[in-house]
């Protein structure tokens, strides 16, 4: 029998896509179906299964195990009506034929479902045998009805709430797409600044998962804390089964809120990284704007000279080359200038030169400078302009 078992045990996982896990199941004792339909998250945990994407897995095909046995429990009992043969069967020894099994006593209750479809109502079948074991036998028809509507449908809307808060921390913490986040919980290579807005982003997204999961968890604790009278001990006699239920939802709650509390911790890591090293960058930068400022600064200067001595041989490319420059002087002497080196001493007129106008003085200043005066005349020419 413990061949087969083990066996069955082995064709559910291979069935499920779960064979990796085989010896491990069998090795820490899981080796019959029943067993396994008993596995909570905690042991899956304990037993090496640390990753919480592989635990859902197995918790969901846990699920189906446990829907599909007592399905066929509901089938056994159909085909034993049908025949008209009593639930129980005495079986001879050595035939093959097994025991049908007699419903369980909240099977046979009207608050079981025999064939439920929606996820409310297989989640009402799946806490009913607990919840009965525990209470029906301490409370009255009316009062367990009462107490059985009520808890079931406060922990319908508790596990409704807390899967929607999981469901969309899984999709924020995943990489499906550039709105996830899932990308920055690893390493690394290089750190934009749009990595850093996005990592802020996700530490918003998480806190706002983060302050819904404490008040869920606040409100679990409460309701715990309610079980207990003064002594310390419970104040009903199935209070134990609500104890085991508020633990193991504060337990999921912890570990949503430290999931969270580590990919935020990740998240600001990296926007602390970027400031780092940004503040080492920005000196680098400093001094080369720095010493780059001087340098065209220096080119400004040069630039501003070369446009001044352009500026100048046009000018004077006008006044020579390009037209002949006639020096006015009051008393109707002219002397035209063309080429540098043009006036001598003998064809200035001194006395003429005392009575020029301020805009003559200034282009003769100009000639003077410019070398358009023949040598034997700059002192006559620099004599002048001093003067004036």
């Amino acid at each position: 029998m413990a061949d087969e078992a083990i066996n069955n045990v082995t064709k559910w996982l291979h069935d499920c896509g779960l064979s990796e896990f085989q010896s491990l199941f069998v090795d820490e004792g899981y080796d019959d179906l029943d067993v396994v339909a008993t596995i909570t998250d905690q042991e899956l945990e304990e037993i090496g299964i640390l990753k919480r994407g592989q635990r859902k897995k197995i918790l969901l095909k846990i699920e189906e195990l446990k829907l599909s046995m007592r399905q066929k429990a509901i089938n056994n009992k159909l085909d034993a009506v049908k025949t008209k043969t009593p639930l129980v069967q005495s079986v001879l020894p050595g035939s093959s034929k097994q025991p049908t099994r007699d419903p369980l006593p909240y099977q046979k209750s009207k608050y079981w479902y025999e064939n439920p479809q929606h996820p409310r109502t297989k989640y009402f079948n799946e806490i009913l045998p607990e919840m009965f074991e525990a209470a029906k036998p301490h409370m009255s028809d009316c009062a367990f009805e009462e107490y059985l509507f009520k808890e079931r449908r406060k922990r319908w809307e508790a596990k409704t709430e807390t899967e929607k808060i999981e469901q969309k921390l899984n999709y924020i913490l995943s990489n499906d797409n550039n709105a996830c986040f899932g990308k920055y919980l690893g390493s690394l290579p290089c750190i934009s600044p749009a990595d850093v807005s996005n990592c802020e982003r996700g530490v918003k997204e998480l806190s706002c998962l983060e302050k819904a999961l404490l008040a869920r968890k606040s409100e679990t604790e409460n309701s715990y804390g309610e079980l207990f009278i003064a002594s310390g001990r419970h104040s009903h006699a199935w209070a134990k089964e609500q104890e085991k239920y508020y633990e193991s939802q504060i337990g999921h709650l912890k570990g949503l809120i430290d999931t969270i509390t580590n990919a935020k911790s990740k998240l600001i890591s990296i926007g602390v990284t970027y400031k780092s090293l940004s503040s080492v960058s920005l000196k680098k930068k400093s001094s080369l704007a720095k010493r780059r400022r001087k340098e065209n600064a220096c080119k400004a200067k040069k630039r501003k000279r070369k446009r001044e001595d352009t500026a100048m041989h046009k000018l004077i490319v006008k006044l020579t080359d390009e037209f002949t420059y006639t020096l006015c002087f009051p008393d109707g002497y002219n002397v035209a200038l063309q080429s540098q080196h043009a006036v001598c001493e003998d064809e200035i007129n001194t006395e003429a030169l005392g009575l020029l106008k301020s805009c003559d003085i200034m282009k003769l200043d100009l000639l003077f400078n410019q070398g358009f005066f023949a040598l034997d005349a700059l002192a006559i020419i620099g004599q002048t302009i001093a003067a004036l």
